[in-house]
């Protein structure tokens, strides 16, 4: 599984990615949005920073190989209205940075010792 975690600026209220975040859960396309990018998990998380808000994105994708690419350039119906949404939020352009800002990781941690009665560590 491949882990990407990203933070794009808020440019809008938090009350209006709300309103945007509803709309996407209304609409069944989302499935098919994230099962054609190879994406097994995303979570959006608030954050606020000085002089405003944050969005720090976690996406975990089954595999990573020309996702981003594809989701650049796709014209589908559902994709280019999150694109166009992502962009009038952020003003981070998913046609240019399909990825997001670019981010590194700089400290990771796992266990490496199972502990009894702990199952699997589940992203969703």
């Amino acid at each position: 599984m491949n882990l990407i975690v990203r933070a794009f600026p808020l440019l809008v209220s938090p009350e209006e990615l709300q309103r945007f975040i509803d709309a996407m859960l209304a609409n069944p396309a989302r499935h098919a949005f994230y099962r054609r990018y190879n994406i097994a998990h995303e979570s959006w998380h608030l954050q606020a920073i000085p002089g405003g808000h944050q969005v720090i994105c976690v996406t975990q994708m089954h595999e990573l190989t020309d996702e981003p690419e594809r989701y650049a350039a796709s014209d589908q119906s559902f994709d280019v209205w999150f694109k166009e949404h992502v962009q009038r939020l952020t003003g981070i352009d998913p046609t240019v940075a399909p990825l997001g800002p670019p981010s590194h990781e700089v400290y990771g941690f796992t266990d490496p010792v199972q502990r009894p009665g702990a199952g699997p560590l589940r992203l969703d």
